[in-house]
């Protein structure tokens, strides 16, 4: 359980529950300091300014993220960092090789569907990939 509470959404002032509940990720830690409703407009900013302006790749930032959460134990970056590194569900980016793409499609297609497509089995297992299956 946390030593601060978070606020009643209801309760707060308009401003405030407007920024809550239009927020794109719900965080815990904006709820939480939502209970100081003269600073929680002008962070909320900051944080969002962070996870969307930044001319660094959103992937990148993410992978950051999740490696300096990695290292230096943070659990609650990476509870809270993980859903947002995954759900843009970018499989397609550029910042993968082919045989990266082809890897997550066929994992995404497992997952989802518990079969992967014949086109995604064979760009894995054509020559051009290096991707081996072990006996």
């Amino acid at each position: 359980m946390s030593l601060v509470a978070s606020p009643d959404i209801a309760s707060l002032p308009e401003k405030v529950r407007t920024a809550i509940t239009q927020a794109p990720v719900q965080l815990n830690i904006f709820k939480m300091m939502a209970n100081d409703e003269t600073c929680f407009i002008p962070m909320t900013r900051l944080g969002g300014t962070i996870l969307s302006r930044q001319k660094l790749d959103a992937k990148l930032r993410e992978l950051a993220i999740l490696l300096v959460a990695k290292i230096e134990g943070g659990e609650y970056e990476w509870i809270q960092h993980v859903p947002i590194a995954i759900e843009r569900n970018l499989i397609g980016s550029p910042c993968f090789s082919d045989v990266e793409r082809a890897a997550l499609r066929f994992t995404e297609e497992l997952v989802n569907r518990v079969r992967a497509d014949e086109a995604t089995v064979r760009e894995l297992m054509s020559p051009c990939h290096p991707v081996k299956l072990s006996s």
